[in-house]
């Protein structure tokens, strides 16, 4: 569509992945959160204390909740590598990695919980992928801004359609 100067197109495509990504994630967030507590994590993770098995769980809930919440930030590194502008995610990347790496160091100098690290090293990519998509429809492509009333059911179907093939081919 941008090739074509079309910027409605591309915000229609762009609007609808963005909400279909949304809805994956509140999908799976509910899945998670049921399916979660009925884990028996004592064998799944071969555990043998009782507060290592329910800090176990609050970990892995903590990771799910997060990984499902950035779900639908990872629109911008696609949306910059459809533009051929792989240099923007890199210093993204960048900047996360540092940001994971400093965490890590104090974490590991302050002696900081397992919680400590899962929550602040999951944290930090969300956070990176949220500045990231504020800065592609603020400042670089707002034109591409997400919003609802720019979807389309023919737009819809059609990411669907393909989505559903490479997720069967893949």
């Amino acid at each position: 569509a941008d090739g074509l100067n079309d910027q409605k197109s591309a915000r229609e495509a762009v609007s609808s992945a963005f909400f279909i990504l949304t809805a994956w994630a509140v999908i799976l967030g509910l899945v998670g959160t049921i399916l979660i507590p009925e884990i028996d994590w004592l064998n799944f993770f071969h555990l043998s204390d009782p507060e290592t098995v329910r800090q176990a769980q609050s970990v892995v809930f903590i990771f799910f909740i997060l990984f499902v919440v950035r779900l639908p930030f990872s629109i911008a590194n696609k949306i910059q590598m459809a533009y051929q502008e792989n240099y923007l995610n890199s210093i993204w990347m960048a900047a996360e990695k540092l940001g994971m790496l400093i965490v890590a160091i104090f974490g590991v100098f302050t002696k900081q919980s397992l919680l400590f690290f899962v929550v602040t090293l999951t944290s930090i990519p969300l956070f990176m992928s949220f500045l990231n998509n504020a800065y592609l429809f603020a400042r670089h492509r707002p034109w591409l801004r997400p919003g609802i009333a720019c979807c389309t059911k023919k737009t819809l179907l059609e990411l669907l359609r393909t989505g559903s093939f490479f997720f069967v081919t893949g």
